[in-house]
């Protein structure tokens, strides 16, 4: 339960695009569910992690390149 509400805490922060919050939430959730062995929770929040470092990962790409337009 406690991991459920963390990773869910996780998504909020993601949303609102405080994505450094999101992932420590995140990593808080992921303990617990290695530590309790529960492995589909486990793949859940790995995927939000995943998420949320490719969308970071692309606003970052995104400014730092300026494509020319046509």
């Amino acid at each position: 339960e406690e991991a459920r509400v963390l990773n869910n805490i996780g998504l909020l922060y993601d949303a609102w695009s405080d994505y450094t919050t999101a992932l420590a939430y995140f990593e808080k959730s992921l303990a617990i569910r290695r530590k309790i062995a529960d492995n589909i929770g486990e793949g859940i929040t790995l995927n939000n992690i995943g998420n949320s470092v490719k969308i970071r990962l692309s606003q970052t790409f995104r400014s730092v390149y300026t494509f020319p337009s046509d």
